[in-house]
């Protein structure tokens, strides 16, 4: 299958090796942090008050055509069923290309689908959890 080209992001998942793009993709989402809180009132207040705590990144989501002859997509697909936690990194190719990178192999994905879509074609998404800050370049 040709490589999809109206996407302007790209994600890459480390191999184990090399850094390799996910071809096909229609959508990459993410990723983004939440900040937890915790309440910090006291009896003696009117008011509640919270104070920020822990920070979450992520997630990335992602959606594309389901190639079952392509080797990055069956190795998510392998990955995902093993838990492997891996490297990975999101680039966005806007005028000025921004690298969102999870350099430490602590991120692994959570949810995998393949469905038919309503055109007759097959897609598969996934999300993938970060469990570490990321370097932006």
């Amino acid at each position: 299958m040709a490589k999809f080209a109206a996407i302007t992001s790209k994600l890459e998942w480390h191999d184990g090796t090399v850094f390799t793009e996910v071809t096909q993709l229609i959508e990459v989402s993410g990723p983004g942090f939440s900040v937890a809180s915790a309440d910090s009132s006291d009896l003696s207040s009117s008011l509640r008050t919270d104070e920020p705590t822990m920070v979450k990144h992520g997630p990335i989501t992602f959606r594309g055509l389901w190639d079952p002859d392509n080797v990055v997509h069956i190795a998510l697909r392998t990955d995902a069923a093993a838990r492997t936690k891996r490297q990975c990194k999101v680039t966005n190719s806007d005028t000025t290309p921004s690298t969102i990178t999870f350099a430490t192999a602590v991120n692994f994905i959570t949810d995998w689908n393949v469905e038919r879509n309503k055109d007759g074609l097959l897609e598969f998404s996934g999300t993938i959890n970060c469990n570490v800050a990321p370097t932006v370049a």
